[in-house]
């Protein structure tokens, strides 16, 4: 059961790595609405991606210890037959990318595209040419 807490921090790590950048590219393609607020969690997530991702992915993972911990208690894994382990770790799967893709989507959904868009100062000189 202790490869639950990788699952958590690898799922969650690789979700955010693939679907921010997709969904940034959608809202920049006009394909999907940005979402009108910035939500309060992505106050405090880094914009960078990969960043993101690893804080997301050890925030999850962090939040899951106590829960597979008890989950090791009630159930060792000596207990469970392979087939139902596989089911365990299926629906744990499930169910942990079906939590943190609409987060990861919204926040990337709410992410400042024209910041991030704008040419460098020097690119644009305010001054007309003499």
């Amino acid at each position: 059961m202790a490869d639950l807490v990788g699952t958590s921090f690898f799922l969650t790590l690789i979700t955010g790595l693939i679907a921010s950048p997709l969904v940034q590219r959608d809202v920049r393609l006009g394909h999907v609405e940005p979402f009108p607020m910035r939500p309060s969690i992505a106050r405090w997530m880094p914009r960078n991606v990969m960043l993101r991702s690893l804080l997301a992915a050890m925030t999850v993972t962090a939040l899951l210890m106590g829960p597979i911990d008890f989950g090791c208690l009630m159930f060792p894994q000596q207990g469970l037959s392979r087939l139902s382990y596989i089911a365990l770790k299926c629906v744990f799967a499930a169910v942990l990318g079906i939590l943190v893709t609409p987060v990861f989507a919204i926040i990337a959904m709410s992410d400042d595209f024209d910041e991030q868009q704008k040419p460098p100062a020097s690119a644009c000189p305010d001054s007309p040419k003499s």
